[in-house]
């Protein structure tokens, strides 16, 4: 049986579950409000012969799971729910914390075993978009990344903005993209140009926040990693005026022309060679290419959504990862 960690509204889980029910493939999904609740965990002669939960009153057996597809999501055990232990307001507070912590402690080993100890495709405890590190594991790998700053003080970004590309700075999250909804419009913070008026007009100390120099490009490049094999799409973001500095501030009445892409061989090899490095064996990198034809490296979501490039580029990879989560049964 192929286990499954995901969110309720995913569209890639729905699209792969389609096609494992095509190859007959048994499977089981958790989503992140399932009810689940840790039932036993037994080592015997030296071996785990039991790693049970209970899923929406149904019991599993970790150890029998054969396969393991980390999709997005977390586990979180309706037993953590209890109420008051201790008619002392204080004591309670400190004994509930204590059987948290008590509790994360086995749902983290849940997360360690089916890493360590299944095949799996991406995984719980590598899932965060860790922006920082992913530049230096890159560079490390051979690829070519922005000139960054990461400050909480105008003198410093100053002079790090006459230093850049025509004096020309852009800004954007240090961790995941942020969005929110309020009085019924969305909002998304996504790539944002800071002019130099914007620079002199702000406080001298700030919230610590990251800046990138900019990068000309010819096209913007998705690229979608699974298990070795790559599959990328050239986005023509810079013909239109609200997508030219960011994708993803989508304009959808015109919609950006988006065609399958060949990478040389040397820039795949030094993808490889980064995603080994920060143990990922799925995700998908941004990349921008200039029009000097340099590959500049961007960032890694090791979750993002890759059906943007299965259905343009026509390269069925839904079917993929439900192939290879078949082929390790």
């Amino acid at each position: 049986m192929v286990l499954i960690l995901s969110e309720n509204r995913d569209p890639c889980t729905i699209e792969i579950l389609k096609w494992l029910d095509h190859f007959g493939t048994p499977w089981l999904r958790i989503n992140e409000d399932d009810e689940v609740a840790f039932e036993c965990l037994e080592y015997r002669d030296n071996q785990l012969i039991q790693l049970v939960v209970s899923v929406n009153g149904r019991l599993v057996d970790l150890v029998r799971i054969k396969a393991y597809w980390y999709r997005r999501g977390w586990l979180q055990d309706s037993q953590g729910q209890h109420g008051a232990l201790s008619p002392d307001a204080k004591i309670n507070r400190q004994l509930s914390a204590y059987l948290g912590e008590e509790l994360d402690n086995v749902l983290l080993f849940i997360h360690r075993y089916l890493q360590t100890e299944k095949p799996h495709i991406s995984s719980f405890l590598n899932a965060g978009n860790d922006k920082t590190y992913y530049l230096m594991a890159a560079i490390k790998a051979g690829l070519s990344v922005p000139d960054t700053l990461i400050c909480n003080k105008k003198k410093r970004l100053a002079a790090f903005a006459q230093r850049t590309n025509g004096n020309r700075t852009i800004t954007k999250s240090i961790n995941e993209l942020f969005s929110f909804s309020c009085y019924d419009k969305f909002y998304t913070a996504a790539t944002y140009e800071v002019s130099r008026e914007e620079i002199a007009a702000c406080s001298d100390r700030f919230f610590p926040s990251l800046f990138q120099g900019y990068v000309e490009k010819y096209c913007e490049l998705r690229v979608f990693y699974l298990l070795g094999e790559l599959y990328a799409m050239a986005i023509f973001s810079q013909q239109n005026e609200q997508t030219r500095l960011d994708f993803r501030n989508y304009d959808h009445d015109h919609a950006n022309r988006n065609v399958p892409f060949s990478l040389p061989e040397a820039v795949e090899q030094s993808i490889r060679d980064f995603m080994t490095s920060i143990r990922l064996n799925c995700g998908s990198l941004d990349f921008i290419l200039t029009p000097d034809m340099r590959f500049v490296f961007l960032e890694v979501n090791p979750v993002g959504q890759f059906g943007m490039v299965s259905y343009p580029c026509n390269y069925q990879l839904e079917r993929r990862v439900a192939t290879a989560l078949n082929d390790m049964l």
